[in-house]
């Protein structure tokens, strides 16, 4: 079986990431992964959240920052983190990164899984976009496709992306910015490789 994490960022939208949790646990296959929260310290309703949650392989990490930094540099910094347990700790052979208002649909994961065994050995891959503004129609099924795009949160990456990311997109350098673009790095990454 392959090993696969789910990356759950998450600070003070307690209304939000109850809503996240509860459809995770209606997600099919939700006990076959790693569930890690990185929880940036301050919300009370929002660790007790995380405390009461009940996946079966639950991991818990706070981040602290001072107050000078940027919203969009903890950010990064608490996404860094939290791919880094994923892909170090837990050897995770894949990783979903969630932000705390994101609401999965019961395939979510299954799409995930089937994209990334698809795909294992193909060096073009980078990642899977899991999010869509558009409600599911089985007549649209053959709009669905691959792009030359970037990342955004509901995406998963695996292991050999990770190197990368660690490497040459959320490097040190990156980090240390004043405000750190996540989603255009990732872009911007992904269209010029």
């Amino acid at each position: 079986m392959i090993k696969k994490s789910i990356l759950i960022t998450c600070y003070n939208r307690p209304d939000a990431l109850k809503k996240c949790i509860n459809y995770l646990y209606l997600s099919n296959n939700i006990d076959n992964y790693n569930v890690v929260f990185v929880r940036q310290k301050g919300n009370l309703k929002v660790k007790t959240l995380v405390n009461k949650a009940k996946f079966k392989n639950k991991f818990s990490i706070e981040t602290s920052y001072p107050k000078k930094f940027s919203p969009l540099k903890k950010m990064a910094n608490n996404g860094f983190t939290g791919w880094n347990f994923c892909f170090n700790k837990l050897l995770s052979d894949y990783s979903i990164y969630l932000e705390d208002d994101i609401m999965v649909n019961y395939d979510f994961l299954n799409f995930h899984e089937f994209i990334h065994k698809k795909y294992i050995n193909d060096p073009n891959f980078f990642g899977v976009n899991g999010f869509s503004g558009e409600k599911f129609q089985k007549s649209k099924i053959s709009k669905y496709s691959k792009y030359v795009y970037g990342l955004g949160k509901g995406f998963s990456i695996n292991k050999r992306v990770w190197k990368i990311f660690k490497n040459k997109i959320w490097n040190k350098k990156f980090l240390v910015k004043k405000v750190p673009s996540l989603d255009s790095a990732n872009e911007e990454y992904v269209k010029s490789n």
